[in-house]
Formats: C-alpha cells, structure tokens, sequence
C-alpha cells in the first residue's frame, strides 16, 4: 500500500504541492485545531506524512519519521492514513505506536462519515471512517 500510494503523490507531486503546499490552502479552523493540539506536546512532533510540508513548515517542532530514534512526545497524522483499506490501516498505527512515547499525542484528521466507505479520492481510492470504527482500530496501540 505505501509504494502504491508513494507513486500515486509522485505523480501527482508538483500539482499537490502547488494546491497544498502553503499553509494558505488549510482552513484556518484545521489551523487553530492542530495548532492547539501541538502547542499542549511539550517535545517534538512527528510530521508523518502530510501533504507536501505545509504542516512542517508552519510548526518548527515537527520532524520527520527516523528509522530509530527515542520515542516521540507527538504524531501529526493529518489525512495520512486515508488511503489504507480496513484490512491494512493497522499497519501504520503499528508504526504510529512504535515511534510514540508511552501518552505521546497523536493527532489524526480523516474523512468522517457513518460507517467505512471507499471513495474515489484526486490521487488514489481513499475512505471515510466512523469516529468509533477508527477508534477500536486505535485502541491497544496509541
């Protein structure tokens, strides 16, 4: 799924990052939120993987996944998983786990709906969660 959903944004790279590459593409209510959120992380935030660097950019104290490094005090997973059937969002929460410091802080944006749904996203099929479907596949991981 991530060399898939890699080649798809690579594709896709120059006009990704002409649309969202500027923090004047984010609503600035998606702004204050994750602001909020990364201003109550007293460490670094991990920026894992979203979009082309807007987020990095705007907060300083975002860094980027290392293969080992010491647990983090929080993730930004800001519509970075949406790609990932039912069957393989596991695999990144994994991850999202492994990198996070026990009560670290991990912040997910996604598309919410009533029940899990594929749809036909810009770059690569993505899908909707249900804020309680997305949240029994956290549990026991974050």
């Amino acid at each position: 799924m991530a060399m898939e959903t890699g080649l798809a944004y690579s594709r896709r790279a120059q006009e990704c990052a002409e649309l969202f590459g500027s923090m004047t593409a984010v609503h600035p209510a998606d702004r204050q939120f994750v602001d909020t959120w990364a201003d109550a992380v007293t460490g670094p935030v991990i920026d894992a993987g979203c979009g082309p660097g807007q987020w990095t950019n705007w907060s300083r104290t975002l860094t980027r996944l290392p293969r080992r490094q010491p647990p983090s005090e929080g993730l930004l997973s800001w519509y970075s998983v949406i790609h990932h059937e039912p069957s393989t969002i596991q695999v990144p929460l994994i991850e999202f786990a492994r990198v996070l410091r026990p009560g670290g802080g991990l912040l997910n944006g996604f598309f919410q709906c009533q029940a899990i749904e594929k749809f036909d996203h810009a770059v690569l099929d993505a899908y909707r969660w249900p804020v309680t479907g997305l949240s029994r596949e956290l549990n026991g991981w974050i």
